[in-house]
């Protein structure tokens, strides 16, 4: 098969997918650039944060971790004395090491003898609880 006959597969395989969407009048939704979370605890020591999506609308917080850092730091959610953990869309624990003047830094996994991380865990397990 030549390129020429592939790019006009290619181009009449979209064309028709569009027209099968108009017919089916399904419209695609925009992602966002964004991560769409919820602070869950703020306490002196940190502040957990957990991802609610809807993923095929908004990205993950791992996806968006620089958009997250600053926005919780503009909006005065997190301070540089805290630490800042997060329940992924897996519902899998982490954390994110940041520094205000830098913004982002780095991820970091929630080791099983950290007993602030595991704290955070605790508290969350019981609002959890509540909610159910």
């Amino acid at each position: 098969m030549k390129i020429e006959d592939l790019e006009n597969f290619m181009t009449r395989g979209f064309a028709a997918q569009k027209a099968v969407n108009e017919i089916l009048n399904i419209e695609e939704k925009a992602m966002s650039d964004r991560a769409n979370y919820n602070v869950i605890l703020q306490v002196k020591s940190f502040v957990l944060i957990k991802d609610i999506g809807p993923h095929d609308q908004y990205l993950t917080i791992t996806n968006a971790v620089e958009k997250v850092v600053k926005e919780l730091v503009s909006n005065g959610k997190i301070q540089s004395s805290q630490r800042l953990f997060y329940l992924d869309s897996e519902g899998e624990m982490g954390e994110i090491e940041f520094h205000i003047i830098d913004g982002f830094h780095q991820f970091s996994p929630v080791m099983a003898n950290d007993e602030t991380a595991q704290r955070c865990l605790g508290a969350w397990k019981n609002i959890a609880k509540v909610k159910r």
